[in-house]
């Protein structure tokens, strides 16, 4: 399945509010893990501005258990995040 620019490979679940996928991303071939809101993101006014807020906050972080945010990919009808895939 291809979602954002990427190669979904397996889904991982979630729960409540996100969904998670590992994928890799069509451009460069990197596995990355992404994370969707299980809802809208656009249906809510602020649900793009908190996926950046988190972006703009963990991309600042080094902490040992945390995964590297790379990109927030949106394609227009929605939003994900992009992490690193440990």
């Amino acid at each position: 399945m291809d979602l954002f620019g990427f190669d979904i490979a397996e889904e991982l679940g979630g729960g409540g509010e996100h969904c998670f996928w590992r994928a890799r991303r069509q451009r460069d071939g990197r596995p990355v893990l992404l994370r969707r809101s299980a809802h809208d993101v656009r249906a809510r006014a602020d649900g793009r501005a908190m996926f950046e807020r988190e972006l703009e906050i963990s991309r600042g972080l080094d902490v040992d258990g945390v995964l590297p945010t790379l990109e927030l990919a949106d394609n227009g009808s929605g939003a994900v995040l992009v992490l690193a895939d440990a």
